[in-house]
């Protein structure tokens, strides 16, 4: 298991953390508008071919400056709406450390 080296917590210790800080600061969230039909809608699908680092999500979040944040075991990635970037132990060398 990896541990982050300043608090000792593992990875879904630090996704959860990460997920509970990000949702704090929201103000209201809106659900589906009641005036549009449901084929108005849109439903997209995000897996590994997209750019994930694996399918398993148990964390999403939206940040006020419109980021989609998805936590996963392999690490923390952000979409802008267009691409992921994903941020693993190879960017984060510091922050994840092996056993």
């Amino acid at each position: 298991m990896t541990r982050n080296i300043s608090t000792g917590l593992g990875p879904r210790s630090l996704v959860a953390l990460l997920g509970a800080v990000l949702l704090c600061p929201s103000a209201v969230h809106a659900g589906l508008d009641p005036a549009k039909a449901i084929t108005q809608y849109r439903h997209d699908v995000w897996a590994v071919e997209q750019g994930l680092p694996q399918n398993t999500v148990p964390a999403i979040t939206q940040t006020a400056d419109g980021y989609i944040w998805f936590g996963t075991e392999l690490g923390i990635v952000r979409f802008d709406g267009l691409q992921f970037k994903v941020f693993d132990k190879s960017l984060t060398r510091y922050v994840w450390t092996a056993p």
